[in-house]
């Protein structure tokens, strides 16, 4: 009566049996290391750095001023307020436009386009429980590979949204006072035709002011170029000389790494092709 082997097998691998398979192939593992090792190496080493520069933007008090004064003037009356808040909102409007950051990026060396990475703004909502709902600060942040250049190019969008915003506002300035003129004008002859019916001293009175006010409103020095200073005040760009993202050293340890793995699991698959194998030639 034949007696069954001592060491039958089973389908199940011990732990020893991983290790000793990954051990037969340590020279695969080892040089997909290696090759992964130089790869990683030549890809941190050609990667360009990615520098990043921010600054804060907030509205300027002096450009507010000028267009409260310039507001009170064509309006009669002006929301400081409400108006504080509508230029900060139009100069973050402004930089958040495609057009803008292209513009500046079109001014720029050929160079420098092919460097810059990204430009976003991200406006800052105030945390729950504040006294104040309304948005305040926003973040402008320019990634570049080069750090004097992503400075440059921040400054040249907050220049650049100033300006427009300028420009626009001056607009709307002269259009609401084409409209505020013509209103005077109705309201003088109204009031002439009532002096002509009476000599009342207060009916005098309102057609001077009326008159006064037109004078001040043709007057286009007032409004044509009010607007000299800028509505957005950036803060202190900050950016470390350090770049952001992965370093060298961590991309090719991440290689060295995978590799590795690569490595292991090509290792075991032919080991249990091995195993397979063996079984269909033992007929099992």
């Amino acid at each position: 009566m034949s007696r069954p082997s001592e060491h039958p097998r089973t389908d199940e691998i011990s732990l020893f049996e991983l290790i000793s398979a990954l051990w037969n192939r340590k020279g695969l593992i080892s040089a997909l290391m290696i090759l992964s090792l130089i790869l990683g190496y030549i890809y941190s080493a050609t990667k360009p750095q990615v520098y990043r520069a921010q600054t804060v933007l907030s509205t300027n008090d002096a450009g507010y001023l000028q267009v409260a004064i310039a507001t009170a003037v064509v309006m009669d009356e002006v929301n400081a307020r409400g108006l504080q808040q509508q230029l900060f909102t139009l100069g973050i409007s402004i930089l958040q436009q495609p057009g803008l950051a292209k513009s500046v990026i079109d001014s720029s060396s050929s160079n420098s386009k092919k460097r810059l990475k990204s430009i976003s703004v991200a406006p800052q909502i105030p945390p729950p429980g504040a006294l104040s709902t309304e948005i305040t600060e926003a973040i402008l942040t320019v990634n570049h590979t080069d750090m004097p250049a992503a400075s440059a190019a921040l400054s040249s969008l907050v220049n650049e949204a100033n300006l427009s915003a300028a420009r626009l506002i001056t607009s709307q300035l002269q259009a609401q006072r084409g409209i505020e003129i013509t209103k005077l004008e109705l309201k003088i002859k109204h009031a002439q035709r009532l002096k002509e019916k009476s000599a009342d001293i207060a009916i005098d009175q309102t057609l001077a002011n009326l008159e006064l006010r037109r004078s001040l409103l043709s007057d286009s020095a007032i409004t044509a170029s009010v607007i000299k200073e800028p509505t957005l005040k950036a803060g202190p760009i900050t950016g470390g000389d350090q770049p952001i993202g992965l370093t060298k050293a961590v991309i090719v340890m991440l290689a060295v790494m995978g590799g590795a793995s690569l490595g292991c699991f090509i290792a075991l698959l032919l080991h249990a092709l091995e195993i397979r194998r063996e079984k269909q030639n033992a007929g099992i």
